[in-house]
């Protein structure tokens, strides 16, 4: 047995999940690999990530999952899950992302890191390090509040935090985010995944139709729809045969606008070509739609995804056994083995030749083809379990040897 679950006594190492907002995919993954790894696991979930994921099988039989109700006060909740906590003899609390929607919540999380060893992911380079608060706007010129309070409230926090990890596909990866968090901190930074492979890597390449998927909330700053719908607008494609899923909700008057362009090309060829949703598209919607598709298309803003946060696009790809269409520029290093494995382009107009010798059956995989075969189970689930337990052992023996 390895010596992570027999730290620090005879019983397995207890890991507990706390989400209240937004990072629901992240739950789940970290659920399920913390169980592979031979982790007892629990998850304290507010009642809104608890509806999005209770009826995934790994969460089903669990007795060991708190759910805090809608109109429970942040007091309410910090007794809650501290009683929780020391009732199930919690050795590590796991926080998918430190998301502060107020001084209250900043003030929960500061008393459980006096209290508890604590794990937070971090993200967003600019809330956690910027000498100034990032300039973010919502609607016609308005600052947008929430982006500097946020910042505010995170540098307050940042030297409490004992223990960090990123989203990152790779183990002992050399993510810019990870090597920052180190010279910035001085503490330790683990790798975790967003989403894992639990199949072997091995996209068709024989399909009938292309049906390219764009997997996200539909919103201008992190990729270009706009480009995209111009693309497929084109009165050379009518005639071509092809779809186009847009899966994702659509955010603010931006969103409103490409799903009614969608809308106008559907009329247009006098079918639904671009699928769409005016809505949180479900879990399981999600994965139906995805899997109806050959490939997952991500036109990626530049420098959106910069200094390590990464694009849940990616391990959507081997997730789901897509063929992946992604802007050179989002990988931090060309060095990176998931970069031969997907198509990549510069800019869009090279984009819209790539998509257009795809919807031709023109392109040539042949490079693609070969980089899948050197990924096949790189992002497989249990190439990411001995990883986990070692880094985890590390992390509480080097709190034994304090």
């Amino acid at each position: 047995m390895s010596t992570v679950s027999k730290w620090p006594d005879i019983r397995p190492l207890h890991l507990s999940i706390f989400e209240l907002h937004t990072e629901e995919e992240s739950v789940l993954t970290l659920f399920h690999l913390f169980k592979l790894s031979g982790f007892k696991v629990s998850a304290c979930l507010s009642e809104k990530i608890w509806n999005l994921i209770k009826a995934d099988i790994s969460l089903a039989n669990e007795d060991n999952i708190l759910v805090f109700n809608s109109s429970d006060s942040v007091p309410s909740i910090y007794v809650k899950l501290k009683t929780f906590l020391v009732s199930e003899k919690t050795d590590l609390l796991v926080v998918p992302r430190f998301s502060a929607q107020s001084f209250k919540e900043t003030r929960l999380m500061i008393n459980l890191l006096k209290k508890f060893p604590v794990c937070v992911g971090v993200y967003n380079y600019s809330k956690w390090f910027s000498k100034i608060p990032p300039l973010m706007f919502n609607g016609w010129k308005i600052l947008k509040r929430s982006a500097i309070v946020e910042w505010a409230y995170s540098q307050m926090i940042i030297r409490h935090i004992p223990l960090f990890f990123i989203s990152d596909p790779h183990r002992n990866s050399n993510n810019p985010m990870k090597n920052l968090l180190r010279n910035k901190t001085q503490k330790e930074v683990l790798d975790l995944p967003f989403k894992v492979s639990r199949s072997i890597y091995s996209p068709p390449f024989d399909f009938t139709e292309p049906v390219f998927c764009i997997p996200g909330v539909i919103e201008k700053h992190r990729r270009d729809y706009r480009s995209i719908i111009s693309f497929f607008s084109r009165k050379s494609l009518q005639e071509k045969k092809w779809k186009l899923i847009l899966l994702g909700r659509p955010k603010g008057a931006y969103g409103k606008k490409i799903l009614h362009q969608a809308d106008s090309i559907n009329k247009k060829v006098g079918e639904e070509r671009i699928v769409f949703r005016n809505r949180y598209v479900e879990k399981d919607e999600f994965d139906h739609l995805i899997s109806c598709s050959t490939h997952i298309l991500a036109p990626l803003v530049e420098k959106t995804y910069r200094y390590g946060k990464d694009s849940g696009a990616i391990y959507d790809v081997f997730k789901y056994n897509k063929i992946g269409i992604f802007p050179n520029s989002y990988f931090y290093d060309e060095g990176v083995i998931e970069n031969k494995a997907v198509i990549t382009y510069t800019t869009m107009k090279e984009l819209g030749c790539v998509l257009e010798k795809i919807i031709d059956r023109t392109f040539d995989y042949a490079r693609v083809m070969e980089g899948c075969a050197k990924v096949a189970d790189y992002f497989h689930q249990d190439k990411y379990v001995e990883h986990i337990k070692t880094q985890i052992n590390n992390y509480f023996v080097s709190l034994a040897a304090l």
